[in-house]
């Protein structure tokens, strides 16, 4: 359906999608995300999308071998799953892809008065790594785009886009009232 609408209106660019719990899959994220999907646009971009909001669906079982995953799609500790890793930022590499970086919740950063710089302190009973500066967890958006699609969830960023989206379910169920029913 998008690909057809901005066939038709090829100056609308929005990079923003905003969809209900239904748009919660890797088959729509990779095509709402990469470059391929739009590829007769306009801005010769072939992307429209650079984040896409929509709620975690409860069937999308996020996972991973080496840590637990929470309910928005953060990684928490391996030793303590309550404790919920630290963001400290993404990366966007030359392949377009970003790069998210989490790091243990039980770090600090502490300032050295000697060398004037700071520095990770890694302050655990239990440590899960031998690292004086504790574990990172790097997670990039292609390989898990329900988790991570364009922005990391949870953030202030993410509430206040989010707010919109009562709007847009009411919009969402509009059409499929409109589109989906019989001409009679």
């Amino acid at each position: 359906m998008l690909v057809d609408f901005f066939r038709v209106y090829p100056l609308i660019l929005p990079t923003t999608f905003l969809g209900d719990a239904a748009s919660d899959s890797v088959v729509i994220y990779k095509s709402l995300l990469s470059s391929d999907t739009f590829s007769t646009l306009s801005n010769g971009s072939g992307k429209h999308f650079s984040t896409a909001y929509t709620p975690l669906n409860s069937r999308s079982h996020l996972e991973n071998d080496d840590y637990t995953i929470n309910e928005v799609g953060t990684p928490c500790c391996s030793k303590d799953s309550s404790l919920t890793m630290k963001s400290e930022g993404t990366l966007k590499l030359r392949s377009d892809v970003l790069r998210y970086k989490f790091v243990c919740p039980k770090v600090k950063w502490v300032y050295d008065s000697v060398t004037k710089k700071s520095h990770r302190q890694y302050i655990c009973d239990t440590p899960c790594t031998d690292s004086k500066c504790g574990r990172k967890i790097y997670v990039y958006s292609r390989s898990t785009y329900g988790a991570y699609p364009g922005i990391l969830r949870d953030t202030p960023d993410w509430v206040e886009t989010y707010k919109i989206m009562t709007n847009v379910e009411q919009s969402i169920n509009h059409f499929k009232i409109i589109f989906g029913s019989p001409v009679e």
